[in-house]
């Protein structure tokens, strides 16, 4: 199970840490689970005075609450290279219109979206050089590998959001994958 920091405001006064204490003291009996209550800096003289006067001590000091990647990842099915692109596409069509196409070792190899499928059927349906016609079938039958978008930005699950925001905005997909530190595929984030 997950902790939840319930915090205050950066520079706390007596008013925050109480409000954090008591809320989080709420959340716990109310909801159960395991939530503690934090504190976003240094506590002042005052609230230290208030504190050792209640014989409590002062909630745990976090530096950073920055959302991580690892808390906004979507874990979906995903289906490899080698598999045919029909298969992608039933990934596909259950998960909004994305697959990930993941490698025998669980990293990343590519993305499905409905902008790959459809670049890569407009190469093969349709009349070709040859003057033959070629069925959606038969290429729904081809390896997934011929349909992603392997130009996919990797993130790691421990990473601040923040600091990868000017990345993520210059990046003209919609999608992203998250993985762990050895490389290994956790999730897409959208």
């Amino acid at each position: 199970m997950s902790k939840t920091y319930v915090i205050g405001h950066i520079n706390p006064d007596t008013d925050s840490i109480a409000a954090a204490m008591g809320y989080a003291w709420l959340l716990k009996e109310r909801d159960g689970g395991n939530i503690t209550a934090a504190r976003a800096g240094a506590t002042n003289p005052q609230t230290s005075w208030v504190l050792k006067h209640l014989d409590l001590r002062a909630p745990k000091l976090l530096n950073d609450a920055s959302p991580h990647f690892e808390a906004v990842a979507r874990r979906l099915d995903t289906t490899t290279p080698d598999a045919p692109l029909r298969e992608a596409w039933a990934i596909a069509s259950r998960t909004g219109g994305v697959a990930p196409v993941v490698d025998t070792d669980g990293k990343p190899f590519g993305l499905i979206t409905g902008g790959s499928i459809f670049a890569y059927m407009s190469q093969r349906v349709g009349t070709h050089a040859n003057r033959q016609e070629m069925k959606i079938a038969d290429v729904l039958d081809a390896p997934s590998s011929e349909a992603c978008n392997l130009d996919v930005p990797q993130l790691r699950t421990s990473g601040r959001i923040r600091d990868s925001l000017n990345r993520l905005l210059r990046y003209e997909g919609d999608n992203f994958f998250v993985v762990n530190d050895k490389g290994v595929y956790k999730g897409v984030c959208r």
